[in-house]
């Protein structure tokens, strides 16, 4: 017998929605370069949903060879649309780099992405 993951994301939809606040993607895109003018054209799409902010622990943020810096956050991000390390998050009025993002898809549902970010 397998377990139904669709309640589980459920719940992380409404927990979010209730404690956690509105976050901004943002993707850019480089486009075709036009010899005629000399530049690229670049497509920036957004979108946004909830997700919730931690920062990481020293003990965390200081092991050898980690992939995290001082000042790294973590987040957790219920989204339509999987994020990727290209992109930019907005949070309240602070613009964040993704810098790895982790999707948590226990039994193939998509229940949230947890993202590494930084200034």
């Amino acid at each position: 017998m397998s377990f139904d993951y669709s309640g589980l994301l459920t719940t992380a939809r409404k927990l979010l929605a209730q404690f956690g606040q509105a976050m901004t993607v943002t993707r850019s895109v480089q486009g075709a370069y036009d010899p005629n003018t000399g530049t690229t054209s670049v497509t920036t799409t957004t979108f946004t949903d909830n997700g919730v902010i931690f920062p990481i622990r020293d003990s965390v943020s200081n092991m050898e060879g980690s992939l995290i810096q001082m000042d790294d956050q973590q987040i957790f991000f219920q989204a339509s649309r999987a994020p990727i390390p290209t992109d930019q998050i907005t949070v309240g009025s602070t613009v964040y780099n993704v810098v790895a993002v982790k999707p948590m898809e226990p039994g193939g549902v998509n229940v949230l992405y947890e993202l590494l970010v930084r200034k």
